[in-house]
């Protein structure tokens, strides 16, 4: 019994002197990295949906194909 209440006091001590207790609220609770990566998450898929539109209304110069119908071509080509 004696022991058990040592052994805590010497780790909240050591928790305190090291911070550790601050460490894990950092981890666990939600922070200003998280909201920075949940930003750049939605940018990405925000980009990738413009990627796809101005893909869709490039076209060829030379033959007037979009670049999807060229490389369906070129796949069934190789078949």
């Amino acid at each position: 019994m004696l022991q058990k209440m040592v052994i805590n006091k010497i780790v909240d001590l050591l928790a305190k002197q090291f911070k550790l207790y601050d460490m894990m609220r950092y981890v666990k609770e939600p922070n200003d990295a998280d909201e920075r990566i949940d930003k750049l998450e939605t940018d990405l898929v925000a980009s990738n949906k413009r990627i796809k539109i101005l893909e869709t209304l490039i076209k060829c110069n030379k033959c007037n194909d979009t670049p999807e119908q060229k490389i369906a071509l070129e796949n069934h080509k190789i078949k």
